[in-house]
């Protein structure tokens, strides 16, 4: 987690200096989505720490099903916007096998409804061109 915070407030120094610099550039939008994947990746860690937490409640259950879900949803969507292209596997692996352990079924059923609710947005954003 240290190592993605690291990263991310890396990430938002140097976009910032390049949308600065040359704001409408392939460049520039790289730093964009590389920003982007760095915040919604450490939300989806905190989101599976928390599941992970929850375990020790009194009802653990739901607040875990509930977690783990909204994290895969986070996660899915990234997916869906190049995540694998930008970040390294082993960080990606990680992520899915700590979604995995702590409840498979929620985890894929997040990440398929964040990919492919990422995916409607795309096409009608294109439709409306």
């Amino acid at each position: 987690m240290l190592f993605l915070r690291v990263i991310y407030h890396t990430a938002v120094f140097a976009e910032r200096i390049v949308s600065v610099i040359a704001p409408r550039t392939l460049l520039a939008e790289w730093f964009f989505w590389f920003t982007d994947d760095a915040k919604t990746l450490l939300l989806v860690g905190r989101e599976l720490e928390l599941a992970r937490t929850y375990r020790e409640c009194i009802n653990p259950d739901e607040l875990v099903e509930f977690t783990v879900y909204h994290a895969g949803i986070f996660f899915g969507e990234r997916e869906y916007y190049g995540l694998k292209v930008r970040r390294p596997c082993w960080y990606i692996r990680h992520l899915s096998l700590t979604g995995t352990q702590l409840d498979a079924t929620q985890w894929q059923e997040g990440c398929q409804s964040g990919f492919s609710e990422a995916a409607e947005r795309e096409a009608e954003a294109v439709s409306h061109f």
